[in-house]
């Protein structure tokens, strides 16, 4: 690991990919990251790597000539670690979470900036449209009302505030918040959100339910899109009946962990 910048060299947005075992889908997704039309030396990508035993660290080598793209591991398995290493480890006062079978529009990095740019706003977290990469003909029995399950959200084409975030909310794969407040809240819940192969999920609300107690603002920014794999493994019904079952869980645990101090 690299040593963190300093204050004056330091980037203002840190972008952090986590991943395991999916090597070729990170190429992609850095790619997607390194051709934004931004300044190279405003952004550093970090890359947390959750365990892999393919050529994960091979592919983040090959970008090295790209900019400053650094490769972190984290042993331990948990989507919520892993992002915690990212954020804890980043030199920028920003910090953009992305998916690594994420694909990041040409804009995204610039949305990202302009979210920011009022500080009186008090943005405490944004983020915006993730529109789905279908892996394979979209079934007809899958309705919208249950295609959010795939990480597909749109809020419309306006920006805005969300108060709620049971009603309309952001997603962990395309999310960003100011360090300071991931530190003022304690990151991420370490017990929430995707461990191995279970279904888990919800770390990323849980986080933003705390900083909207905190008085912070939540934005969605219809300018920061991306698009998501919507693996063939996942279009079926029996995907859909396990990732309903732990999302009840998921939600208890949100109550439960409500209580607890990290």
């Amino acid at each position: 690991m690299n040593d963190a910048a300093s204050p004056a060299s330091a980037p203002p947005i840190s972008i952090v990919i986590c991943t395991r075992n999916r090597a070729e889908l990170l190429r992609r997704a850095l790619t997607s990251v390194v051709e934004q039309d931004f300044p190279r030396d405003a952004f550093e990508i970090l890359v947390v790597d959750n365990g892999s035993t393919d050529h994960t660290a091979e592919v983040v080598r090959s970008f090295a000539t790209r900019g400053p793209v650094q490769w972190l591991m984290e042993p331990e398995p948990g989507l919520c670690i892993a992002r915690n290493t990212g954020w804890r480890a980043a030199a920028g006062s920003i910090i953009a979470y992305f998916d690594d079978d994420a694909i990041a529009s040409p804009g995204w990095l610039r949305a990202v900036q302009d979210g920011f740019a009022d500080r009186s706003l008090n943005i405490g977290v944004m983020g915006g449209p993730v529109r789905p990469i279908w892996e394979a003909p979209r079934p007809a029995w899958l309705a919208d009302a249950i295609v959010c399950s795939l990480t597909v959200i749109d809020w419309g084409d306006e920006k805005k505030f969300i108060p709620d975030v049971s009603q309309q909310w952001l997603a962990g794969a395309n999310m960003a918040m100011p360090k300071a407040v991931l530190e003022e809240v304690g990151g991420f819940h370490p017990w929430l959100d995707r461990v191995g192969v279970n279904l888990l999920s919800s770390g990323d609300v849980f986080l933003e339910k705390q900083i909207i107690e905190r008085g912070y603002k939540c934005l969605y920014h219809p300018g920061m899109i991306i698009g998501h794999l919507a693996a063939a493994s996942r279009l079926n019904k029996r995907w859909f009946f396990r990732r309903y079952y732990w999302q009840g869980v998921s939600d208890a645990a949100s109550v439960d962990r409500k209580s607890t101090r990290l």
